[in-house]
């Protein structure tokens, strides 16, 4: 596939399935074989994909990916993303609090020949979103 198929591939993926939640079609963008490398426990193939996903809209059932900036070259994929949510379930062990969080972070991905991922890493600022729920103290400057 072509970047710009990937890239339309991909802007198709975040509407429909991270932003509008629909789970049904997750077969049409995650490969049998996938895997999100450095997950514990391991995610893997589309069911895995999917109860991932519904994991994150347990705790953020309003969440919503913007596109920042993408990348294609030949079968790795990469592109910037940002999120808006509400805080509504539990997270580890931080209980629902309505406050609303942002979030960044970069997605790399290995496509097949149908442009389906067979492979991710995904990095973000998890403690920053702890902070954002009151998990963690904001770190102060301290004077030199």
């Amino acid at each position: 596939m072509s970047p710009e198929e990937l890239r339309t591939r991909t802007e198709r993926f975040i509407e429909e399935v991270l932003n509008q939640h629909n789970l049904a079609v997750v077969d049409q963008f995650i490969a049998p074989e996938y895997l999100l490398q450095d997950s514990e426990p391991p995610i893997q193939g589309p069911d895995g994909y999917r109860q991932f996903i519904e994991g994150i809209l347990v705790i953020f059932p309003d969440i919503h990916f913007t596109l920042d900036e993408f990348f294609a070259v030949g079968d790795k994929i990469a592109f910037r993303w940002s999120i808006q949510a509400t805080h509504k379930g539990t997270w580890g062990v931080i209980p629902a609090t309505g406050k609303t969080v942002r979030d960044k972070g970069i997605i790399i991905s290995h496509v097949n020949a149908q442009g389906k991922t067979v492979e991710e890493w995904i990095t973000n600022d998890g403690l920053g979103i702890l902070r954002q729920l009151g998990g963690l103290p904001t770190p102060t400057a301290t004077p030199a």
